[in-house]
């Protein structure tokens, strides 16, 4: 049994062509810059894996924070299995418009998903969005180029003013979204980190102490459809991870979950620690 499902998981993780992957609606970054991925080895696509036809569909980002772990939003695996995650690195194109995977050594199976019990999915509020995968096998991050981590930020410092970078799979204009998508190039977008109270104007639910929020150029780009989970970078620290994107509107901001609010939730699995106050699937 075990030789069986270890066939049809290779079969299909290493069998899948841009035809019979789904291309859902997700945010991307619209606008940016185009970047060299050799730059950005700590980011990731989550992907889900249809286990009964095999069909990989395009989740959220994700950043490497060490070799075995791998950090994104909650919301991107609310509900979902271990089982049925897949993270693939050390690549450009997004993942639902490859060819036939050639590059095995870039996917990783997910053996555990990690986020906070008090999480929950409400559209209204955007608290405790983070989680941490763990992976079955582990990412080289010495002797493989293509692939580096982000280390976790001091819990005390403050970012408002700061320009950061996130990065991810982008289009350039939001009508490629429409049937066929055509922007499928990595990605970045520098963005100036802004106060919670100049966020607070243009967002309807209560921010807390875990929001980060960030504002773009809007001659620029701004974060649009299949950005969730993208990591906030700033002097190789992740201090945010995408939450609730700008809905491809240039004018309203960029809603990140901070990354030093919940370094202890972070800390408690990169540790192995079990918690009660933490929901594993």
């Amino acid at each position: 049994m075990f030789l069986k499902l270890l066939f049809f998981v290779c079969f299909a993780i290493c069998s899948i062509d841009g035809a019979n992957i789904d291309r859902v609606g997700v945010e991307r970054i619209n606008g940016g810059d185009s970047a060299d991925p050799a730059n950005y080895g700590y980011h990731v696509a989550v992907l889900y894996l249809d286990q009964e036809t095999g069909q990989l569909v395009h989740l959220c980002g994700g950043a490497i924070i060490d070799s075995r772990y791998v950090l994104t939003a909650a919301h991107c695996v609310f509900g979902n299995h271990s089982s049925e995650i897949v993270v693939r690195a050390g690549g450009n194109q997004a993942p639902e418009l490859d060819k036939p995977y050639l590059e095995q050594r870039v996917f990783r199976r997910v053996s555990q998903i990690a986020y906070p019990k008090n999480y929950f999915k409400d559209e209204r509020y955007h608290e405790y969005d983070i989680a941490v995968l763990k992976i079955k096998g582990s990412f080289d991050l010495i002797d493989e180029e293509h692939f580096k981590k982000l280390y976790l930020p001091s819990s005390n410092a403050d970012y408002v003013d700061k320009v950061a970078e996130v990065s991810g799979y982008g289009v350039h204009d939001p009508a490629d979204l429409d049937g066929k998508l055509e922007g499928n190039n990595f990605k970045t977008l520098r963005t100036r980190v802004i106060s919670t109270r100049q966020c607070q104007k243009s967002r309807a639910f209560l921010l807390t102490s875990g929001s980060l929020c960030t504002l773009s150029n809007a001659n620029y780009g701004h974060t649009c459809y299949g950005d969730g989970g993208d990591p906030l970078v700033y002097n190789n620290e992740i201090i945010g991870i995408l939450n609730a994107p700008s809905s491809c509107d240039k004018d309203t901001p960029e809603l990140f979950t901070k990354v030093s609010k919940y370094a202890y939730f972070v800390e408690k699995i990169l540790n192995d620690e079990y918690a009660y106050d933490v929901v594993y699937a």
